[in-house]
């Protein structure tokens, strides 16, 4: 019995325990997601961005990595583009990775469930440990981590936006490892800092280093001078967290920085980057989100009452001014501060200030940490808390009542809404504010039980309010917008593109293996959106290689072939759409692909023997094209195409792919010149004769940024052998 009294007394033990109990309040809060009985059941949406933007593309790599594959381009979106250099593609996040490796061609919508819970758990476990660092102790750092686990951010769009849910679960294991290094003095736990970090931006979300870099940074340097340190060890310690940071995410920040410069969000006006940011009424969601006030922002009210109990105290002002800043940041273009942030993110990656609400993790996370700093003050100060305790809860109830009736008089009088909404929101407030308040006065002379009585009512606050906020209890009907293009008959060709009018919406390219014009990644290029923007749909479909097109409109040119229907919807095969590769009669040199568009808008060019090349690739008229003359694709992959082309003269041949740096031709093993053709398409001069033509896709940001994060990640364990090796003989 002492052996067992010991075990359970001893500290390691009982850190176990608080992570089992985060595992099981997790499953608790996500198991209809995977419940066995379909009248349990809950789904991930279809219509959404986590099944729209960020499935599509995980499920293409995941086919074509069990095809031994690792795939950097993809052909199945924007007629060709870079997916290893789309960060919201995650192709070099470790844990989306394992996914796909594991799951393979059976990637699917519940691989992503599977994904979901893990963030989740890891959320709420790598924030516990670090607030049991920052309190020393356990019940405090339960409640900061469960109300940041279950608040209002981490349960609103984060599954949805998966990316942001991947970001938010790495974030408090790199403040723990920065605690820890200041603690020790030992760079090897700051260089592991700087690797969670890394992983941050290798999961894919721009905007969300604004908040976890700056505040990371901010942790090292308040932390350190409260330790004491010197000016110039913070800042050498500052230099290797970003180092190493950076360095194991430049397989990711490469390539995203090039493409980002090579994309339309390059040339986006402050008119467009102002998209975003909470109106002022919105903010009343951290006292009753069902409301006024978005439920992003909702922690709780007892998490609320306990961080203005501990800022009124001198406790956690740090967390306190991280707020403040994500606070008014995230009011976006309603206050001038975001005018200057405008200017500064014009010198970094342009575009990524859009929707500065996601500071809500900032403001969600320095709440969670300012609630464990107030349960701390309940156990150990107790019943002399009792006033401000119920001063502060009478004062938020106060405060619903007066938001309730302020709903009540500024809705729209033809609003549609459920009469019985703002009683229940009440009556939910006062049940949470009174129930905590009486637990405090009946337990004030024990002020563990208080504190743990609070910590109960603060989790089951925000975990029954942000409840299956994100999945939808019916499966997906049958006969949806991926089925319909599914069932389209076959193309002439045996590479072709399809087009779905009436699916603006799903990338479903890169989910069924169809090439497709349009897509979802939020990055275009700029040259390619400038092609699409001079072509009306019959020119589009006849440079481009549609074949097929499925809508609910009619189609009286002789063009569109109607071959089949399935009401509302019909295909279409356009019968005079050009070959995927061809051989063109004339080539035009141009200066630019601006000047290659005016000349390509122009309505008597003429598609079929004329090609705008930027650059001199030695061609101009040329004599007409022979019978045997030819240009036929044997073999794609990914990341590759291989082109049998019969030739009479020097010719050009025209693939319409979409031309990015990086692509590659060779013609019979010799490496060719590759131009950028018809504004945002590929070109390459082929000698007369047979001829083999393979285009690679090689980009070297790749090659670089792969090779810089493996040499940091190498040198950090490199570091941290010698130092093992060092201690060895000590250890003896």
């Amino acid at each position: 019995m002492d052996r067992t009294a010991r075990l359970i007394r001893s500290p390691r033990f009982q850190t176990a325990l608080c992570l089992a109990l985060i595992a099981g309040l997790t499953y608790l809060f996500l198991w209809r997601l995977w419940a066995a009985a379909p009248a349990d059941r809950a789904y991930l949406p279809e219509k959404s961005d986590l099944a729209e933007v960020f499935y599509p593309p995980r499920a293409f790599f995941a086919r074509t990595l069990a095809a031994g594959e690792f795939a950097l381009w993809n052909p199945h979106v924007y007629s060709g583009y870079p997916q290893f250099a789309d960060p919201q593609a995650a192709t070099f996040y470790p844990v989306a990775l394992a996914f796909a490796w594991l799951a393979g061609p059976a990637y699917t919508l519940d691989t992503l469930g599977l994904d979901i819970g893990l963030h989740f758990f890891l959320a709420g476990a790598f924030s516990f440990l670090f607030f049991q660092r920052l309190f020393g102790a356990r019940l405090p750092a339960l409640a900061g981590a469960l109300i940041f686990e279950f608040g209002g951010y981490l349960t609103f769009y984060p599954p949805l936006q998966l990316s942001e849910l991947e970001v938010a679960a790495w974030f408090p294991l790199a403040l723990l490892l920065v605690t820890l290094a200041v603690e020790r003095r030992q760079r090897l736990l700051m260089a592991a800092a700087g690797i969670s970090l890394g992983l941050i931006f290798l999961a894919g979300r721009p905007q969300s280093y604004l908040t976890a870099g700056p505040v990371a940074l901010a942790w090292l340097a308040y932390t350190a001078h409260r330790a004491g340190r010197r000016p110039g060890e913070i800042a050498r310690s500052a230099l290797l967290l970003v180092a190493v940071a950076l360095g194991t995410a430049a397989a990711q920040w490469l390539p995203t920085l090039q493409l980002t410069r090579l994309s339309t969000r390059s040339i986006l006006t402050y008119a467009q980057v102002a998209e975003g940011g909470f109106p002022f009424d919105q903010l009343t969601g951290f006292f009753l989100p069902q409301l006024l006030g978005t439920q992003n922002l909702y922690v709780g009210f007892w998490a609320v009452l306990l961080a203005a109990l501990a800022v009124a105290r001198r406790r956690g002002l740090f967390w306190a001014g991280v707020f403040l800043a994500c606070l008014f940041g995230s009011a976006g273009k309603h206050l001038i501060l975001f005018d200057a942030l405008y200017l500064v993110e014009r010198l970094g990656f342009p575009g990524y200030l859009r929707n500065v609400e996601r500071l809500a993790f900032g403001m969600t996370f320095s709440l969670a940490a300012l609630s464990g700093y107030g349960i701390q003050l309940v156990r150990t100060e107790g019943g002399r808390l009792l006033r401000p305790v119920v001063a502060g809860a009478g004062a938020l109830l106060g405060l619903a009542t007066l938001l309730t009736w302020l709903w009540t008089i500024t809705r729209p009088p033809d609003a549609v809404y459920d009469p019985n909404l703002p009683v229940g929101a009440l009556a939910f407030a006062a049940l949470m504010l009174l129930g905590g308040g009486l637990a405090f006065w009946l337990f004030r002379d024990r002020p563990w039980v208080a504190a743990s009585a609070l910590v109960i009512i603060a989790v089951l606050d925000v975990m029954s309010v942000n409840h299956g906020r994100f999945w939808v209890a019916q499966p997906p009907p049958p006969g949806n917008d991926m089925a319909r293009v599914a069932a389209a008959p076959p193309g002439r060709s045996t590479v072709y593109r399809t087009v779905f009018d009436q699916t603006s919406s799903q990338d479903f390219g890169s989910l069924l293996g169809v090439d497709n014009v349009g897509g979802l990644p939020p990055l275009m290029l700029i040259d390619y959106q400038r092609l699409l923007a001079i072509l009306d749909e019959y020119r589009r479909n006849l440079l481009l290689n549609v074949e097929m097109v499925v809508t609910t409109g009619e189609y009286t040119d002789p063009a569109f072939e109607l071959v089949r229907r399935d009401e509302p919807f019909a295909y279409y095969r356009f019968v005079v759409a050009k070959p995927r590769a061809y051989l063109v009669r004339d080539v035009v040199p141009v200066s630019d692909a601006a000047a290659a568009a005016e000349r390509l808008a122009a309505p008597d060019f003429d598609y079929g023997h004329v090609a705008l090349v930027v650059g001199d690739p030695g061609l101009g008229a040329g004599p007409e094209l022979g019978p045997a003359e030819s240009a036929t694709i044997v073999d794609r992959s990914a990341n590759a195409i291989t082109i049998q082309v019969v030739a009479e003269a020097p010719r050009l041949l025209v693939l319409a792919d979409t031309y990015y740096p990086g692509w590659q031709a060779e013609v019979d093993g010799q490496p060719a010149p590759l131009y950028p053709t018809n504004v945002a398409l590929r070109g390459v001069v082929v000698p007369p004769g047979a001829h083999t033509v393979v285009m690679r896709f090689r980009p070297g940001a790749f090659f670089a940024g792969v090779a810089l994060s493996l040499a940091t990640v190498l040198g950090v364990l490199l570091f941290a052998g010698r130092l093992l090796w060092r201690d060895l003989p000590k250890s003896r």
